[in-house]
């Protein structure tokens, strides 16, 4: 009898021991917006990344070290502006969000140990203007249809 409960209780730990691993991974959310009029952005990027700073890779042209990264996971925002990234254990990550017409953000983010919403994230537009087209055509020099050719 002491046996079968003594293997109940190792059971029960190992599940619980799982299970608290389990729990140990959140969730980050937030909602992108346009810094122009605060408008929800449909369809951005947002994409998390491992975080390490690498004092021993140094850029050559910059000076500065380089960010050793790791994609972790990747989302588009919803029609209303809004992510969820699930399943992220505690740690340091960077942030980038990205959408065609605004300047990307890249943040550091410090995921706690529980659900982290963040405040909005405001995108600034980045509009390049063209300089004027100018479109030309010419007609055709001879045009045929079935059994007549024309001549233009």
């Amino acid at each position: 009898m002491k046996k079968g409960i003594s293997i109940l209780l190792m059971i029960a730990a190992m599940c619980g021991l799982s299970t608290a691993s389990t729990w140990a991974q959140h969730t980050l959310s937030g909602t992108v917006v346009s810094k122009a009029d605060n408008m929800p952005i449909e369809m951005a990027t947002v994409r998390l990344f491992s975080y390490q700073d690498s004092a021993s890779k140094i850029d050559p042209a910059t000076g500065k070290s380089l960010i050793d990264s790791t994609l972790v996971q990747g989302v588009q925002t919803t029609y209303d502006g809004m992510f969820i990234l699930t399943n992220i254990p505690q740690g340091t990550y960077r942030l980038i969000i990205s959408s065609v017409g605004y300047a990307e953000i890249r943040q550091e983010v410090q995921m706690p140990n529980t659900h982290l919403d963040l405040p909005n994230i405001r995108l600034a537009e980045q509009v390049q203007h063209l300089a004027e087209v100018h479109v030309q055509g010419k007609a055709a020099d001879m045009t045929v249809q079935r059994d007549t050719t024309e001549h233009n």
